[in-house]
């Protein structure tokens, strides 16, 4: 790899790992907001919000020519239930967001990597090497640490 190369990936890189704090950084504030607003607002109003306010968002940075794009797939099916799963999953989410801790339910998020290893063998038919799954159980054990079941009763 040249000298330029490197440079370039290693900027890439860094500019990657900048994007990626930032999107998690948006994330727990947007949890916080949700937590604030679930006392007064219903689920339905804060999921509605959510993706009212996105829709816009995506038209404002495509093309015109590209809505209709944005539409085709060659698997339809799976298309569909890629879409409603983020608003089931949002939703779910608001709701645990106004029974618990904030501090506790983003603990349980942690456990979100550890579950797309285990879902990558039966979804995806990929191969999970045994140095992954001690992994995958440490980090469990962390998150059983972090989020201590039943030590408030």
């Amino acid at each position: 790899m040249s000298g330029s190369s490197r440079a370039q990936s290693k900027s890439e890189t860094v500019g990657a790992v900048l994007l990626l704090t930032c999107g998690v950084i948006l994330f727990a504030v947007m949890d916080g907001i949700s937590k604030l607003m679930s006392t007064e607002s219903s689920v339905v109003q804060l999921v509605w919000a959510r993706y009212m306010f996105a829709v816009p968002v995506v038209l404002a940075v495509t093309t015109p020519s590209a809505w209709l794009r944005l539409l085709q797939s060659e698997q339809p099916g799976l298309q569909v239930g890629r879409s409603l799963l983020p608003v089931l999953a949002n939703t779910t989410a608001v709701m645990a967001l106004g029974l618990m801790p904030l501090a506790d339910a983003t603990a349980i998020t942690f456990v979100d990597p550890l579950l797309v290893v285990a879902m990558s063998v039966p979804m995806l038919g990929e191969r999970v090497s045994a140095r992954s799954w001690f992994g995958v159980a440490a980090g469990f054990a962390g998150v059983l640490v972090m989020v201590r079941p039943g030590a408030g009763t």
